[in-house]
């Protein structure tokens, strides 16, 4: 990025050599190359530690819950099973991509914020929601529109059943605008 190339090629092995900006969302490569600079340019151990990283940073958002109901062990354990779920550990393990493995990785803040939001009325969780939508479409843009759809279909189901439509559909509204800032 410094010589003014601003697609760098990480390395030939990734993706058959194909440039990996040119068909996915840049914000997982841009934090691999931040963790390279922590693993001192190697892009191997970078990798390692974007794993390791983003395996503590799930297991987080899965012990936020724990202290919202109080069942710290409980969510902990989630946590810690999050990162082994069959999908997640292909795509950890088998393939190496990064933009799944991002996504995975805000996908429970994301639920929370939607649970305290659509639920418990909290207003203020509106934002993060906006924010973690932006990433989640900044890191892989395909995924982030099926999250948004299953999204979309639980909150319809949600207002049905409490009998509650506005935070739903704001919650809705907010998600969908927030590709628009992309």
């Amino acid at each position: 990025i410094k010589n003014g190339n601003v697609f760098p090629m990480f390395s030939s092995l990734w993706y058959n050599g194909i440039e990996p900006f040119r068909y996915t969302a840049p914000l997982p490569y841009y934090l691999v190359a931040l963790l390279q600079f922590f693993a001192n340019g190697n892009i191997m151990d970078s990798y390692l530690l974007f794993i390791g990283v983003s395996f503590a940073v799930g297991a987080l958002g899965w012990i936020m819950w724990g202290v919202k109901f109080n069942r710290i062990l409980l969510c902990t354990i989630f946590g810690v099973l999050w990162a082994f779920l069959p999908d997640i550990a292909r795509a950890t393990f088998s393939e190496g991509n990064i933009s799944i493995i991002l996504v995975n990785c805000i996908l429970p803040y994301l639920l929370y914020f939607l649970w305290n939001f659509v639920l418990y009325r909290k207003t203020n969780s509106i934002y993060p929601i906006i924010i973690l939508t932006i990433l989640i479409a900044l890191s892989n843009i395909v995924t982030a529109m099926v999250i948004c759809i299953a999204i979309f279909v639980i909150l319809v189901i949600v207002g049905f059943v409490n009998k509650r439509f506005i935070e739903p559909i704001y919650a809705i509204v907010g998600m969908t605008l927030s590709f628009l800032v992309i």
